[in-house]
């Protein structure tokens, strides 16, 4: 330990053993490639590299940059701290089938204290999840879990990330949970994004015709049947107690009709809202292809 700082592992020499479990009661600075690994940092603002699968990563209430390219990871931010935490943390996450969650309760597990329950607010700084920079977008079937914010922003790069199968298939998807004001999801898949009706809010599509949830995205996605060359357009729809937004994407220079789901779409599942438009905020920005909860 230097300086207050954990440094385990190099870039050029990462650990490599599978399982290993590393605490750290001061900020960490990992570099690990096993498989299984076990990480829990300080809350000083940790810089942890992991690029093998399976990791558990918990951070606390510095600025964090962790990077995880591995798939089914479990990446959870805020569990080692307590009440307010005003710092940003950055998640390069590219691998298929992570758990990416703001805490929104404290647990001990990793310091030994009494802070277990305490309510976390994330009331600045402006966090970020991507594939490994602002420009690429997390990995399929990756599931999100906002915080309670008070101020500053929480922000989840899809741009491409696509269902890679029509509806027939098996659509990989990004499930949202605890969306709120200051949530924002950047999409970016061509030059032109914009949504089926004059605002997101009203771009709701009737899927009462729909028989099960494949018939559904055919029809939120063929809601323009024709699109314009490098234009995608945004709108969803209630399922039950949820909601889907599909992105229709014509990523071709051409106009080209949109009859049903692509596997160069976009599915977002949002978990426990069912009604989009409820979100008084919730709008489209054109100019930086970001839908605004």
């Amino acid at each position: 330990m230097t300086g207050g700082t954990l440094s385990l592992g190099t870039a050029a020499a990462p650990l490599a053993q599978n399982g290993l479990t590393i605490k750290a009661g001061a900020s960490l600075v990992l570099n690990a490639s096993g498989n299984g690994d076990t990480v829990f940092g300080g809350n000083a603002g940790d810089t942890i590299m992991a690029s093998g699968d399976g990791a558990h990563i918990e951070v606390g209430s510095g600025a964090n940059v962790v990077t995880a390219d591995g798939a089914s990871d479990i990446i959870v931010v805020g569990l080692l701290t307590s009440g307010t935490i005003s710092k940003a943390t950055v998640i390069h996450a590219g691998g298929a089938g992570n758990t990416i969650a703001f805490a929104t309760q404290a647990t001990a597990l990793a310091v030994g204290s009494t802070i277990e329950g305490t309510s976390i607010v994330f009331a600045g700084g402006a966090s970020e999840v991507d594939g490994g920079s602002p420009s690429v977008g997390i990995g399929a079937n990756d599931t999100i879990q906002f915080g309670n914010i008070t101020g500053g922003s929480e922000t989840v790069v899809l741009t491409g990330t696509v269902t890679g199968a029509t509806s027939a298939g098996k659509v990989a998807l990004t499930t949202l949970s605890n969306v709120g004001a200051n949530d924002i999801l950047v999409f970016n898949n061509t030059s032109t994004e914009t949504t089926s009706g004059l605002t997101f809010a009203v771009s709701e599509v009737n899927i009462t015709a729909a028989a099960n949830l494949a018939a559904a995205y055919n029809l939120a996605a063929s809601a323009m049947s024709t699109l314009p060359g490098q234009t995608a357009v945004l709108d969803w729809f209630r399922w039950g107690s949820d909601s889907y937004i599909v992105e229709a994407v014509n990523a071709s220079p051409s106009a080209a009709s949109h009859a049903g789901l692509g596997t160069g779409d976009v599915v977002v599942h949002v978990s426990g809202l069912s009604d989009l438009s409820t979100l008084s905020g919730i709008a489209f920005n054109t100019a930086t292809h970001s839908l605004v909860f």
